[in-house]
């Protein structure tokens, strides 16, 4: 029975880190999600409020609440792809160049596959990653690209680069997520 009750504790507190862990719809994160007077990056900026010299940004609300600025996910893939252009945040036009460097397990053959999505998820642009380097090898290796799309009405959008998969399964998936500006 004890074992029974510790282990719904444990559930719970879990669910509840979870749940304060979730970021806004616009990505950005909030250190105390009872703050509603700044709900986004963007909003926090665009009410006067200071923007820290960090790397995410960061804005501080009236009431000294941190909102950091989405990013994506790059700093925590940074020990195995580093994006060149587009920075995150950054607007971009089509065609859109893309350059960074990437382990040589990133690739396969040389090459893997990025996508553009725009606000609503939805595919706006297909693109193939290569690399005229040797790919077989540990080390970062250059790569570049260029994917050419239509920007709708939505006005954000996410760069995904996909790490190449040829064995398909699950656990050797991975993708860089960069938040971007369609123009």
């Amino acid at each position: 029975m004890k074992k029974l009750i510790l282990l719904s504790a444990v559930i719970i507190l879990a669910l509840i880190i979870a749940w304060r862990l979730q970021p806004n719809p616009d990505g950005s994160t909030v250190d105390d999600k009872e703050v509603k007077a700044a709900g986004t990056f963007d909003e926090c900026v665009k009410e006067g409020n200071p923007v820290l010299e960090s790397y995410p940004p960061s804005c501080r609300t009236k009431e000294g609440k941190l909102i950091t600025q989405n990013i994506g996910n790059e700093n925590t893939l940074n020990d195995k792809i580093k994006i060149i252009s587009p920075r995150p945040v950054e607007k971009i036009v089509s065609p859109l160049k893309i350059t960074g460097e990437a382990r040589g397990n990133w690739f396969f053959e040389a090459q893997f596959t990025a996508k553009l999505l725009g606000e609503k998820g939805e595919i706006i642009g297909e693109g193939i990653m290569t690399t005229d380097k040797e790919w077989m090898t540990e080390k970062f290796v250059p790569f570049s690209g260029e994917i050419e799309f239509v920007a709708s009405s939505s006005a954000k959008g996410k760069l995904i680069l996909e790490k190449a998969n040829p064995s398909g399964l699950t656990e050797n998936d991975e993708t860089l997520i960069v938040p971007v500006l369609l123009r």
